[in-house]
């Protein structure tokens, strides 16, 4: 279905300011997260042995793996110790978006238009429509004869 350019650039700001609010929280905790130095120094910890893991499998270094799985799990259990002590838990790290479906984007992953923008779509024509009711009013319902 085609839509108005001016539609389409009302819900992409929609969806933009739906993203930020709900992005915003965690980035907010990250920055707190990445203030503390023992945090930091797990993620970087973290990250590094990520890196290291990767390494490992594509050098064919199996040996070393079971190793790097555990130091990797101890920087994991840390950096969950550390968000647990300042009162976080893992979901807060976690956007809380409106649409569970297309991460308030208005597509899904398969890149197909979600429910919730084809709702915000019918929401915005109406509006600019006047009109209030979704349904309008049937011939049936409004008394008229043949």
């Amino acid at each position: 279905m085609n839509y108005d350019n001016a539609l389409l650039s009302e819900i992409e700001k929609i969806y933009l300011e739906k993203r930020k609010k709900a992005e915003q929280p965690v980035e907010i905790l990250k920055q707190a997260l990445f203030s503390n130095s023992d945090y930091l120094s797990a993620y970087n910890g973290y990250n590094a042995t990520r890196f290291e893991i990767s390494k490992a499998k594509f050098m064919g270094d199996d040996d070393n793996l079971p190793v790097l799985k555990a130091k990797l799990s101890d920087y994991k259990l840390k950096m969950q110790e550390i968000r647990l002590s300042l009162g976080y838990d893992d979901k807060a790290l976690t956007p809380k978006y409106e649409c569970k479906s297309c991460l308030d984007t208005g597509r899904t992953a398969d890149g197909v238009r979600c429910k919730c923008f084809k709702k915000l779509v019918c929401k915005l024509t109406l509006e600019k429509l006047g009109l209030e009711k979704k349904k309008l009013p049937s011939f049936k319902k409004a008394g008229y004869k043949d």
